[in-house]
C-alpha cells in the first residue's frame, strides 16, 4: 500500500492505493480485492464529505455512489491529501521539488496556497 483510508461508518472498510491501482478491504484488512477507480497517490474519507482521492495525474477525485468523479486538478505532484468538512487540503510537490500545501473550498476546482517552504 501506498496510502489509505479507512470508512468513518465501518472500521472494517479500507480503501487502499498501490502504485497502479485501488485495493479494498472490507474485514480490517485481513484480505484485499481490486477495487475500480482511478490511480491513486492519497486518500481521505470523512463522515460529512465522503471519500476523496488525488491521483498521481493531479487530478482531484471523490466517489459518490459507488462512482468516481474528477473534481478538478493539484498545481504538483500530490504528496498527501485531507478532507475536512467541506475544505480540501493537499501536500503538492512542484517541478522544482518545493512543497506547498493548498487548500480548496469549492471541491477542488480551486486552490489557494495556504504554505510554501521557503528553505534553500
Amino acid at each position: 500500500l501506498v496510502g489509505f483510508a479507512v470508512d468513518p461508518g465501518d472500521v472494517d472498510h479500507i480503501v487502499g492505493t498501490t502504485p497502479d491501482s485501488l485495493t479494498e478491504s472490507t474485514d480490517g484488512g485481513r484480505t484485499w480485492g481490486p477495487m475500480d477507480g482511478p490511480p491513486l497517490a492519497a486518500l481521505s474519507w470523512s463522515t460529512d464529505a465522503g471519500l476523496w482521492g488525488a491521483g498521481t495525474d493531479r487530478a482531484v477525485w471523490r466517489q459518490a455512489q459507488g462512482r468516481w468523479t474528477s473534481t478538478g486538478r493539484l498545481s504538483g505532484e500530490p504528496q498527501a491529501f485531507l478532507v475536512v468538512d467541506a475544505a480540501l487540503y493537499a501536500a503538492v510537490q512542484d517541478a522544482d521539488g518545493v512543497t506547498e500545501i493548498v487548500e480548496s473550498l469549492d471541491r477542488g476546482r480551486t486552490w489557494q496556497v495556504r504554505y510554501r517552504d521557503t528553505a534553500a
